[in-house]
């Protein structure tokens, strides 16, 4: 072990997956840490990705149960990593054991099997990411428990509300309560799509604890509330976050003007970049041949942020501003439908975007960075199914646009 190595187990006496054990997370932006949360949630199945070798899931499952997701300060790249292993497990068809293996999902623990307070309705309210979670119980009724159980069992009906970036409702949905354990009928059907999880009525504390499994394990406690305050929900109320987060995806595509229908300029490559959220988008585009009816080229596509995914070298055709990428269901975004054009006014790549959500994106011109020609591999997916070693190498240094030509490449 290195001096460097020894000093840092020296200072970190347990190793977590993103930080020491020993100290707290580092802080955040509240916007941040839900845009991020947004990205993993739309993007969770964005990316191709192969099955990890055996090696490397334990490694990582182990690395997952240990790290900092025993307290409710989990780090979003952790929970991201635990619900991309889970998910890919199950794929694989083999991880139960595995997946039984991990530790409880992160966050509040509930006690008490007791029945809930008298004074229906009563309403709780807690949140998941960028998703605001509201329970209310309209009406119960319990039978006493039979032979050694001393356990009531409790009917009733239940309201669930979802508010956020992704809305959702389940109205008057009967349940049957058995010890702490809350059974809800028709929620997979009026809830929202893809989450899987547990409802639990904790006693002890007055509150309710939903388990979720996926998109990522983690456990959410919602607190009794006053019910008028639950009622304001349906007047659309969300916290600032989710506003700002809203706005950016609501953005109105004519805010970025692109025309022109015009060809590249001759000097290549030429370098793009923008923002979806958190995501970076970068575009390289390193050979094109104008033709009379179309142009014809190769273009670099990277990902960076708490979702990653290369592409070098995809052929396309440019008819007028319309961009079509070839094969770009294996090396791109799978969980998304979009456009791209090309604005030769403007010099700048626009990505249109319907699926999951609707925004536009503008790629403008910028400096090409070495990490666009020399990506760092992924520790999860270190060579992602687009990745390509035989891609022509380029200078990286060169400024955005360049009207000087490249040196020649080997």
């Amino acid at each position: 072990m290195s001096m460097r190595a020894a000093a840092q187990r020296k200072s970190c006496p347990r190793r977590c997956l993103f930080r020491c054990c020993s100290g707290m997370a580092s802080s955040r932006a509240t916007l941040l840490r839900a845009l991020i949360a947004l990205a993993s949630l739309a993007a969770i199945d964005a990316f191709h990705d192969e099955g990890l070798a055996e090696s490397n899931r334990v490694e990582f499952l182990s690395l997952a149960a240990e790290d900092e997701c025993e307290s409710s300060d989990c780090a979003l790249s952790a929970l991201q990593l635990r619900g991309k292993l889970t998910k890919r497990a199950s794929h694989d068809g083999h991880g139960t054991s595995e997946i039984s293996a991990m530790r409880a999902p992160p966050g509040p623990l509930c006690t008490g099997d007791g029945e809930l307070p008298k004074g229906i309705p009563a309403c709780y309210q807690g949140t998941f990411l960028t998703e605001t979670l509201t329970v209310k119980v309209e009406s119960e009724s319990y039978s006493p428990g039979d032979g050694e159980s001393k356990i009531s069992v409790g009917i009733g009906k239940v309201d669930v509300f979802a508010q956020g970036l992704r809305a959702g409702s389940c109205i008057g949905a009967a349940f049957n309560k058995s010890s702490r354990m809350l059974s809800t009928e028709g929620i997979p059907n009026c809830f929202l799509d893809g989450f899987e999880y547990t409802a639990s009525y904790c006693s002890s504390t007055d509150s309710m604890l939903f388990s979720f499994v996926t998109p990522l394990p983690f456990n959410v406690e919602l607190k009794k509330i006053e019910c008028a305050a639950e009622l304001a929900l349906t007047d659309e109320r969300s916290t600032p976050d989710q506003d700002r987060a809203r706005a950016l995806l609501q953005s109105p595509p004519e805010v970025v003007t692109c025309t022109g229908d015009g060809n590249w300029p001759t000097t290549l490559p030429l370098c793009y970049r923008g923002s979806l959220l958190v995501e970076s988008l970068e575009w390289t585009v390193l050979s094109y041949t104008a033709g009379d009816s179309a142009g014809v080229g190769k273009v670099n596509m990277v990902a960076k942020g708490p979702q990653e995914a290369i592409c070098n070298g995809a052929a396309f055709e440019k008819s007028g501003q319309l961009i079509t990428i070839e094969n770009a269901s294996n090396c791109g975004l799978t969980g998304f439908e979009y456009s791209v054009r090309y604005c030769s006014t403007q010099d700048r790549i626009m990505v249109n975007v319907t699926q999951p959500f609707a925004i536009m994106v503008a790629l403008d011109g910028a400096a090409c960075s070495a990490e666009i020609f020399e990506p760092t591999p992924s520790p999860v997916d270190p060579f992602p199914p687009s990745y390509n070693p035989d891609a022509p190498a380029f200078n990286p240094n060169l400024p955005a646009h360049n009207p000087s030509p490249p040196p020649p490449h080997p």
